[in-house]
């Protein structure tokens, strides 16, 4: 195999890994930049099998209605429940939301 077949080969399969982390971190940026904030409380958590823990929390979006939505973001970041938390959300749709810190993000 030359060089040049190599080298393509391996730009060519960068690229395909290059596309997926460029949209995903377009659509977080795109979530960022319209989300609102609000202050969260940890009403309970979830362990999965390698003790890692998620919380569900529930915030009051700006609409004055509470919403409760459960982290997908399984991490050893010791929350607890009645823990506050920092909420982004989006205000058109406070369902989307998500606990404001680097893992979630």
């Amino acid at each position: 195999m030359s060089d040049k077949f190599s080298a393509a080969v391996i730009l060519s399969v960068s690229f395909l890994f290059l596309i997926p982390a460029v949209l995903m971190g377009g659509s977080l940026w795109v979530f960022i930049q319209d989300a609102a904030f609000s202050q969260g409380k940890v009403v309970a958590l979830r362990s999965n099998e390698k003790g890692l823990q998620a919380p569900n929390v529930s915030f009051v979006a700006k609409n004055n209605k509470s919403y409760l939505f459960q982290s997908n973001t399984f991490a050893d970041l010791r929350y607890q429940p009645g823990d506050q938390v920092k909420v982004l959300y989006t205000p058109e749709n406070p369902h989307n939301a998500a606990v404001y810190n680097i893992i979630d993000m």
